[in-house]
């Protein structure tokens, strides 16, 4: 016997964990599990995944007689509802479901950090897209100057294994960055890592996805939205001796 995941958009790295790798909370994985799905041609982050959950589950080719797992869908994405996005227990589940099976990254480095986004448009999901910026700090590198001075260390999240990912957030003390989907990864951040979401008011899409995750788990979430729009992408300008004054109020 074996699994299929409904496919629910799984170049982008929110859709991937929520929507479908959440959708493992309505299985039975007390024994290991065969599981396929539509599209093959995973991606860095989906074969990380597979190598994190390997105790739980068996990749297997797609074909063939198969039992459909829905994916997780949204409840409500209107944003400034105040409802939940997913059901709230989908949190509760991947959290306890990758924390168990990550460890051995040295974090000592990464106490505060800012999520660098200037590279985010030539990620694998983003292909189909033609590759535009979306949600950029266009003047990101006066920011990233400004906040090295109180001890953020710049990153690319791009550079680092979900692995990593999941172990920075549930270490950092602060982690700020522009909307993007590395944030998904505030599902394990602890409830002492303050995150700082930057992102333009008036956005063209829904963007409390984040706000809904760090409600839900009891983490600290603030948005700073005091920055200039420049475009129908949600690209933006940010003054960075305002939001340095902002940090240390």
């Amino acid at each position: 016997m074996k699994y299929k995941i409904e496919e629910a958009g799984k170049d982008f790295i929110y859709h991937w964990f929520v929507y479908m790798v959440g959708s493992l909370k309505q299985i039975d994985l007390s024994t290991k599990v065969n599981v396929c799905f539509d599209a093959e041609d995973y991606t860095a982050y989906q074969k990380e995944t597979f190598e994190i959950l390997n105790d739980l589950i068996n990749i297997v080719p797609n074909g063939g007689e198969s039992i459909l797992i829905p994916s997780i869908k949204p409840v409500n994405i209107s944003n400034n509802s105040g409802q939940f996005h997913v059901d709230p227990t989908t949190y509760t589940f991947l959290r306890d479901l990758f924390l168990s099976r990550v460890s051995g990254f040295d974090t000592s480095e990464y106490e505060n950090i800012y999520i660098c986004r200037s590279k985010s448009h030539l990620c694998e999901g983003n292909r189909r897209d033609n590759n535009i910026k979306r949600r950029h700090i266009l003047n990101e590198n006066e920011l990233v100057e400004d906040l090295q001075e109180l001890g953020f260390k710049a990153i690319y999240f791009e550079d680092y294994t979900v692995s990593e990912k999941i172990q920075i957030f549930n270490n950092a003390k602060c982690v700020i960055a522009p909307q993007s989907g590395g944030m998904v990864f505030s599902l394990f951040a602890s409830k002492n890592t303050n995150i700082i979401e930057i992102y333009p008011p008036n956005p063209h899409q829904y963007c409390d996805q984040y706000i809904d995750i760090c409600r839900v788990l009891g983490i600290p979430f603030n948005r700073y939205t005091d920055v200039t729009k420049m475009d129908q992408y949600d690209n933006m300008v940010i003054s960075s001796k305002e939001f340095v004054n902002y940090l240390l109020k």
